[in-house]
Protein backbone atom coordinates (compact mmCIF):
# COMPACT_ATOMS: atom_id res chain seq x y z
CA UNK A 1 0.00 0.00 0.00
CA UNK A 2 1.51 3.60 -0.83
CA UNK A 3 1.99 6.16 1.46
CA UNK A 4 0.20 9.28 1.37
CA UNK A 5 2.68 12.22 2.19
CA UNK A 6 6.19 11.27 3.27
CA UNK A 7 7.27 7.77 3.73
CA UNK A 8 8.18 7.16 7.07
CA UNK A 9 11.37 7.01 8.60
CA UNK A 10 12.82 4.31 10.11
CA UNK A 11 15.11 4.77 13.75
CA UNK A 12 15.42 3.96 17.38
CA UNK A 13 12.50 5.69 19.05
CA UNK A 14 13.06 6.09 23.01
CA UNK A 15 10.89 7.43 25.79
CA UNK A 16 13.86 8.80 28.42
CA UNK A 17 13.32 7.66 32.14
CA UNK A 18 11.72 9.93 34.30
CA UNK A 19 13.31 13.06 35.57
CA UNK A 20 13.21 14.31 39.38
CA UNK A 21 13.74 18.10 40.13
CA UNK A 22 14.43 19.64 42.99
CA UNK A 23 14.58 23.29 41.78
CA UNK A 24 18.48 24.21 42.39
CA UNK A 25 19.84 21.56 39.74
CA UNK A 26 20.57 21.89 36.01
CA UNK A 27 22.75 18.77 35.25
CA UNK A 28 20.49 14.93 34.64
CA UNK A 29 22.15 11.97 33.36
CA UNK A 30 19.74 10.61 30.17
CA UNK A 31 19.10 7.30 30.85
CA UNK A 32 17.01 4.73 29.37
CA UNK A 33 15.78 1.36 30.34
CA UNK A 34 18.39 2.47 33.55
CA UNK A 35 21.17 2.97 30.93
CA UNK A 36 23.45 5.53 30.13
CA UNK A 37 22.41 7.21 26.41
CA UNK A 38 24.10 9.31 24.41
CA UNK A 39 21.30 11.15 22.31
CA UNK A 40 23.22 12.07 18.63
CA UNK A 41 22.11 15.97 19.15
CA UNK A 42 19.56 18.27 21.37
CA UNK A 43 17.87 18.78 17.78
CA UNK A 44 17.36 15.32 17.92
CA UNK A 45 14.61 15.53 21.23
CA UNK A 46 11.63 16.01 22.69
CA UNK A 47 11.76 17.68 26.24
CA UNK A 48 8.61 18.58 27.52
CA UNK A 49 8.48 20.75 30.98
CA UNK A 50 5.00 21.25 32.45
CA UNK A 51 3.42 20.79 29.35
CA UNK A 52 5.78 23.01 27.54
CA UNK A 53 8.08 21.97 24.96
CA UNK A 54 11.72 23.27 25.33
CA UNK A 55 13.79 25.01 22.26
CA UNK A 56 16.95 22.45 22.09
CA UNK A 57 19.94 24.35 22.28
CA UNK A 58 18.15 27.39 24.07
CA UNK A 59 16.16 25.79 26.79
CA UNK A 60 18.60 22.68 27.29
CA UNK A 61 21.61 20.97 25.57
CA UNK A 62 23.24 17.75 25.97
CA UNK A 63 27.03 16.64 26.44
CA UNK A 64 27.15 12.84 26.00
CA UNK A 65 24.43 11.19 28.10
CA UNK A 66 24.67 14.60 30.12
CA UNK A 67 21.46 17.22 30.20
CA UNK A 68 21.82 20.70 31.22
CA UNK A 69 18.94 23.07 31.59
CA UNK A 70 19.27 26.52 31.42
CA UNK A 71 17.32 27.38 34.40
CA UNK A 72 16.53 24.42 36.90
CA UNK A 73 13.41 23.06 36.80
CA UNK A 74 11.15 23.54 39.17
CA UNK A 75 10.84 21.49 42.21
CA UNK A 76 8.60 18.34 41.10
CA UNK A 77 7.97 19.53 37.32
CA UNK A 78 6.35 17.34 35.16
CA UNK A 79 8.66 15.78 32.87
CA UNK A 80 9.09 13.58 29.56
CA UNK A 81 11.33 13.31 26.88
CA UNK A 82 11.63 11.44 23.70
CA UNK A 83 14.56 10.78 21.73
CA UNK A 84 13.27 10.92 17.56
CA UNK A 85 16.50 8.51 16.05
CA UNK A 86 20.00 7.23 15.82
CA UNK A 87 22.04 8.72 13.35
CA UNK A 88 22.01 6.25 10.48
CA UNK A 89 20.18 3.69 12.23
CA UNK A 90 18.39 1.77 9.39
CA UNK A 91 16.72 -1.06 11.61
CA UNK A 92 16.38 -4.67 10.10
CA UNK A 93 15.34 -5.12 6.51
CA UNK A 94 11.86 -6.87 6.55
CA UNK A 95 12.23 -10.63 4.83
CA UNK A 96 12.39 -10.59 0.99
CA UNK A 97 13.78 -6.85 0.56
CA UNK A 98 16.95 -7.33 0.03
CA UNK A 99 18.42 -7.30 -3.78
CA UNK A 100 21.54 -8.10 -5.30
CA UNK A 101 21.76 -4.32 -5.92
CA UNK A 102 22.11 -3.79 -2.08
CA UNK A 103 24.98 -6.36 -1.88
CA UNK A 104 28.55 -5.24 -2.09
CA UNK A 105 30.61 -7.43 -4.51
CA UNK A 106 32.49 -9.96 -2.35
CA UNK A 107 30.10 -9.18 0.73
CA UNK A 108 29.30 -13.14 0.46
CA UNK A 109 31.61 -15.78 1.18
CA UNK A 110 30.85 -19.12 -0.13
CA UNK A 111 30.65 -20.59 3.68
CA UNK A 112 27.67 -18.99 4.26
CA UNK A 113 25.56 -21.04 1.74
CA UNK A 114 23.49 -24.48 2.91
CA UNK A 115 25.00 -27.81 2.76
CA UNK A 116 21.90 -28.33 -0.30
CA UNK A 117 23.06 -25.11 -2.19
CA UNK A 118 23.55 -25.95 -5.80
CA UNK A 119 27.06 -24.25 -6.38
CA UNK A 120 30.63 -24.59 -5.93
CA UNK A 121 33.69 -22.25 -5.46
CA UNK A 122 36.05 -22.04 -8.92
CA UNK A 123 38.77 -19.05 -8.46
CA UNK A 124 37.08 -17.21 -5.73
CA UNK A 125 33.78 -17.11 -7.76
CA UNK A 126 30.74 -18.51 -6.23
CA UNK A 127 29.53 -20.59 -9.74
CA UNK A 128 25.79 -21.43 -9.33
CA UNK A 129 23.81 -24.57 -10.95
CA UNK A 130 26.24 -27.59 -10.55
Amino acid sequence: MAYVGLTPQIGQYRKMDSLTFNGAQTLFNITVGGTAFNPPTAFAMLVVLNGVPLNPGVDFSITAATMSFAVAPALNTPFFGLIFGDTLYTGTPSDATVTNSKIANGAISYDKFGQDTQARLTAGQIIFGV
